[in-house]
């Protein structure tokens, strides 16, 4: 299966950035997925697949 594709962003703030990745259409409704210290965005692309379009 192919994985999806995405875009990586990078929001400013006061104590520096935070990276993000984007997958799917702007308009679509947003799920905010979070990691924790050891882990890296890159463990929620395998799951993309499984989520809705809409």
């Amino acid at each position: 299966m192919v994985e999806p594709q995405f875009k990586e962003v990078k929001f400013t703030v006061p104590w520096g950035h935070v990276a993000a990745k984007t997958y799917g259409p702007s308009e679509g409704k947003p799920v905010l997925m979070v990691h924790g210290r050891l882990d890296n965005a890159g463990s929620f692309t395998r799951l993309m697949k499984y989520l809705p379009l809409e």
